[in-house]
């Protein structure tokens, strides 16, 4: 079977999506079982969602729901919450004494 290729920017908001579903998860204190068994999915594919891999729609949703919640509410919980800034190393065009200096805010 061919597996897809999607661009970074989608795997990103994937994996955004099911970390704040985890969080989710994690403040219940519930278990995967129990998930599983009120999404009606695998242990597996609850395990999935949870971790952000690429999955269908309906799994989040469903995964989102046996926590007591909706997609769209997790969805909208992650757009207002924007990704911490990551540094960025420039092409080096002179030789500084503190590594600190050269780096960028993104």
């Amino acid at each position: 079977m061919k597996q897809k290729i999607y661009p970074q920017e989608v795997t990103d908001e994937v994996l955004s999506i099911g970390q704040a579903i985890k969080v989710l998860f994690d403040a219940q204190k519930s278990n995967l079982r129990t998930i599983a068994k009120f999404s009606g999915m695998s242990v597996n594919s609850v395990k999935a969602v949870l971790t952000g891999k690429t999955a269908n729609i309906a799994s989040y949703s469903l995964v989102a729901k046996a926590l007591g919640t909706n997609l769209v509410d997790v969805i909208q919980i992650v757009g207002t919450h924007p990704p911490a800034p990551t540094l960025a190393v420039p092409a080096k065009e002179e030789e500084s004494q503190d590594p600190t200096d050269n780096l960028q805010i993104q």
